[in-house]
């Protein structure tokens, strides 16, 4: 963590949100400076909600409009220390980017998530090196620390297939009949609902 360098241009997402989200969270904590952009309905989408909590951080934005709407330059913060948050939004996408955010943060950094249990992206943190503990609350949800700077190392990571892009050929084969399809190893998320 922390060895990002300045991109010699604007990171173009496309229209992938959660790609852009993702790396703005993660690049929080590196003093760089990156301009996201991406397609029409990308840089319609606002990105104030994402980018106003890097803020306890030290991160400064310029972003078009009160929205922050793209293209949005990201200036990461120098020496992030920890920073702790609570979450209240139920959604794997925000808890993974407050984690990556805090991998480079000195300290020890807390999120408290009062909705939502994502187990999966801990473990897989877990297994690049990174120290996060989880502890639950009695009134439900958990506090997880993460400690840092992480000393992320690679390692082989099997992703599962992700249901909503196997809708459409699973769809295909039941409307045509006789069809026959296999979808195999698709959300395999112990921390997911039945």
């Amino acid at each position: 963590m922390g060895n990002w360098r300045n991109p010699k241009s604007e990171l173009d997402f496309g229209n992938s949100g959660t790609g852009s989200r993702l790396v703005m969270g993660a690049m929080a904590t590196t003093p760089i400076t990156a301009v996201f952009t991406g397609d029409a309905s990308l840089r319609s989408r606002p990105m104030a909600r994402v980018v106003d909590p890097l803020k306890a951080f030290g991160v400064t934005y310029e972003g078009q409009g009160s929205k922050a709407l793209m293209p949005l330059t990201l200036h990461g913060a120098r020496d992030a220390g920890a920073v702790t948050e609570t979450i209240k939004v139920a959604s794997a996408q925000v808890s993974l980017r407050c984690c990556w955010r805090r991998l480079n943060a000195h300290g020890t950094s807390r999120i408290t998530q009062t909705t939502l249990n994502p187990r999966s992206y801990r473990k897989d943190a877990a297994a690049f090196g990174a120290k996060i503990t989880a502890r639950p609350l009695p009134e439900g949800g958990e506090v997880i620390s993460v400690d840092g700077p992480a000393k992320l190392t690679g390692c082989s990571v099997e992703v599962p297939r992700d249901p909503s892009s196997a809708a459409f050929p699973l769809v295909s084969a039941l409307i045509v009949p006789g069809s026959e399809i296999e979808l195999p190893a698709i959300l395999l998320n112990p921390a997911a609902p039945d």
